[in-house]
This record gives structure tokens, C-alpha cells and sequence, in this order.
């Protein structure tokens, strides 16, 4: 616990990002689907957040290299806000798609640098743990900002002002920390190879998460759009299938620390698989059933 305790800012300044980070990505789906953008467009919407976040993923870690942790974080968290801001100022497909990009840019890097952090803090008896505490965080985080839509609604400049605040608000607990910062990197080059070398399990079920999660995080509140929720039902939906998955994140977390984390990532890999396909086969109407289903994927 008191490793925990010593990394509090980390948390605090990450679950304001997410917070943003949550009222965003819900907003546009639902926003682009109120403009009329066509389902490619927020097929691709979604794609430029991957593409972003793959680019984040190995360009940020050279900018931790040369600046530090706590900088590159700054600079993460401003990507952030003036992304959410042009949203609100360039209405438009092709816009939406290259700022979300840029938006899974900054999210990349901001994950890295709080993660390495956070690895480093860690020991193999208390990381499982951790983790876990940093992810249900995260969650609560990206509910509460999926139910400020619901209050705030799609229309208008408010949520999107909200949540350029919250991503300002996530450069205080980091810049203001009192903890040492991790050990410089010693290199920058993100070798896949040997990521893979190491623990396949871990890389592939990475891989099959990130594309599972990307469509469902941009294509099911355009799903519950044309089921007829309005803002707040769709808020709702997601606000489930978050609030479900950190519940679930300390226990599975803590079974990792005590079995094989292997077994444990390919049980809830194949639940997950065969509450996606229940969705597709039954295609519940806004009811009682699509809540239950979406919060056990989550």
C-alpha cells in the first residue's frame, strides 16, 4: 500500500486524462453520427485513434528519452486539449479522423509514461495488483466522463470545453509530484520481436484486445445510436460495460498475481469472444438484455 500511496499523482493525473478521454470518444461517435458522417467515416475515425496510438507508441518513448517523464506527460495532456478543442472548431470527417490521430498520439504516450512509472514502482509480488488499481482507475475515470455527456449532451461547445479542462487539469499532479522520476530510458527502439520472444501469450492477446476494443469503443454508440438510445441511454450502455470491467479489474488482478497469467488472460479472452458473438446472434433491442450483455463484455 505504500507504494501506492507514494505514486498517488501518477493516478490522480491519469484519471483526469481518462476522464477527458472518455467524454471524447463517446462524444464523437455519437456527435458524427448526429452530422451524418457516413459508417466509413466512423469506421475511420476510430482507425486514425490506432494509427495514432501506434505512432505514439514508438515515437514517445525517444521524447521521454531526451526531456524526461514529467515533460513528455505535459506535452501529452496539451495534445490532448488542443485536440478536443479543434473537434469542437472543424466539424468535419476528414478533420475528425486525422485529430483523432493525433488524439491517440497523446494517449499513447501519456499510457507509456505513467505505465513505465508504475512498472517501475512495482515488484513481481505487487504489480498484478497495481496494475489492477491504475486500470479500475482509469475506468471509473472514462465512466464518469462517458456520463458527463449524458448530462452535458452532444450539442454545442460545453462537453467538448469540459473535457479540453480535464486534459489541462492532468498536467498538475504530475508536474507538482514530489516522487523521483523512473530511471532515464537507456533506449528508444521499440523492439516488437522481442516483445513477442518474450511472452507471446502476452503480445498476441494485446493484439486481439486492441482490435476488439478499438471497434467496440467506436462502433457501439453508433450501435446503440441506431438502437434509439438517446445521449443518455448510449452513456449508460458504455458507463455498464466500463463499470463492470473495474469491478473486475482487482480480483482478476490478484488471481494473476497467484496463478498462471497466461490461463487467466486466455479464460477472459474467450469469455469476452463468446459474449461478442451473443450480441451479434441475439441483437438485443434497447432493453434490459443489451445492458447485461455489453456490461459482461466489459
Amino acid at each position: 500500500m505504500s507504494s501506492v500511496i507514494k505514486i498517488y499523482a501518477l493516478f490522480l493525473g491519469s484519471a483526469l486524462l481518462m476522464f477527458g478521454g472518455g467524454l471524447q470518444g463517446l462524444l464523437l461517435s455519437v456527435r458524427g453520427a448526429e452530422e451524418e458522417f457516413s459508417l466509413l467515416a466512423l469506421g475511420l475515425i476510430g482507425t486514425g485513434w490506432s494509427i495514432g496510438f501506434v505512432a505514439g507508441s514508438i515515437m514517445v518513448p525517444m521524447i521521454v528519452r531526451k526531456v524526461g517523464h514529467i515533460r513528455a506527460y505535459s506535452v501529452m495532456a496539451a495534445i490532448g486539449t488542443i485536440t478536443i478543442l479543434l473537434n469542437l472548431l472543424w466539424i468535419n470527417d476528414i478533420g475528425w479522423i486525422v485529430l483523432r490521430a493525433l488524439s491517440g498520439f497523446c494517449f499513447a504516450g501519456a499510457a507509456m509514461i505513467v505505465e513505465s512509472w508504475l512498472n517501475e514502482v512495482a515488484d513481481n509480488k505487487s504489480r498484478g495488483t497495481i496494475f489492477s488499481i491504475y486500470v479500475t482507475i482509469n475506468l471509473a475515470a472514462s465512466t464518469v466522463g462517458q456520463i458527463a455527456m449524458s448530462i452535458t449532451g452532444t450539442a454545442g461547445y460545453l462537453p467538448f470545453v469540459i473535457g479540453a479542462i480535464s486534459f489541462i487539469c492532468a498536467l498538475l499532479p504530475t508536474a507538482l509530484t514530489s516522487s523521483p522520476q523512473p530511471r532515464p530510458l537507456a533506449s528508444a527502439k521499440l523492439d516488437l520481436p522481442l516483445l513477442i520472444k518474450t511472452s507471446p501469450v502476452a503480445a498476441v492477446a494485446a493484439f486481439c484486445c486492441g482490435m476488439a476494443n478499438g471497434s467496440f469503443g467506436t462502433l457501439a454508440p453508433v450501435y446503440g445510436y441506431e438502437q434509439g438510445l438517446d445521449a443518455s441511454g448510449i452513456a449508460l450502455l458504455f458507463s455498464v460495460a466500463a463499470i463492470a470491467g473495474a469491478v473486475a479489474q482487482i480480483p482478476f488482478g490478484r488471481l494473476s498475481d497467484r496463478i498462471d497469467r497466461r490461463q487467466v488472460m486466455i479464460g477472459l479472452g474467450a469469455g469476452s469472444a463468446v459474449v461478442g458473438l451473443l450480441i451479434v446472434i441475439i441483437n438485443p433491442s434497447a432493453g434490459g438484455l443489451m445492458y447485461v450483455l455489453f456490461g459482461l463484455y466489459g
